[in-house]
């Protein structure tokens, strides 16, 4: 921390060494800083990785979530779909008599997208969910939905998106999840063409629904 600590007051700061603000104003939200002006904020502003402000949006810092390749993995799991939900999508497959949730974990475990799980898939409503295996690493997800773009939340608030495509079937390979891999990271498998593992990312977007954590 630098030595020089400037008692602000009522003045207009110029602070060429840094600012490092700690505690919270005497209001009943508590917060640290209280702008009741316009403000410009030109350089990206960090939070923990999770996310950081530039030219006043808020923006996600992206996470991996890892498909598997498997030669086989009709064998190895259920297909996976997108509930066509547009106010809270999600992601399900149909495997069990009984009904539940399982969880994908991103690479460094520290977020998951939850999958539903029951016996069969409701009438309407439940598209298959494809890979493409070319798409960018935050486009890799596609479905034929009609026309309509889909985001799934994660636990943190960021999201995946879900892409349009009505060619899916044959631009990319099916999805897949296996409820007994080892790990909650390895559950997403696809027989990838050129046999190798698929690197997604969530976007940089965050789900309205959420809040970004501390």
């Amino acid at each position: 921390m630098a030595a020089n600590i400037k008692n602000i007051g009522t003045a207009t700061l110029r602070a060429n060494e840094g600012l490092i603000l700690s505690g919270s104003v005497n209001t009943e939200e508590g917060h640290t800083l209280v702008v009741t002006g316009t403000m410009k904020i030109s350089a990206p502003i960090h939070d923990k990785d999770d996310a950081h402000i530039t030219a006043n949006e808020l923006v996600a810092v992206q996470k991996t979530y890892t498909i598997l390749h498997d030669a086989d993995p009709a064998s190895d799991g259920s297909l996976v779909y997108v509930m066509m939900n547009p106010s809270l999508p999600s992601l399900a497959t149909f495997v069990t008599a009984e009904s539940g949730a399982s969880l994908w974990n991103n690479y460094s475990e520290s977020e998951h997208i939850s999958v539903q799980y029951q016996s069969e898939p409701p009438a309407i409503g439940a598209i298959q969910l494809y890979v493409d295996y070319d798409g960018a690493s935050d486009e890799k997800y596609i479905a034929n939905m009609g026309g309509m773009d889909l985001k799934v939340p994660t636990s943190t608030g960021r999201i995946i998106h879900i892409k349009h495509n009505a060619d899916a079937s044959s631009v990319g390979v099916p999805l897949y999840f296996d409820m007994q891999a080892a790990s909650a990271r390895t559950r997403m498998i696809a027989d990838v063409p050129n046999d190798t593992n698929i690197a997604t990312t969530t976007s940089e977007e965050y789900s309205w629904l959420f809040k970004p954590k501390p």
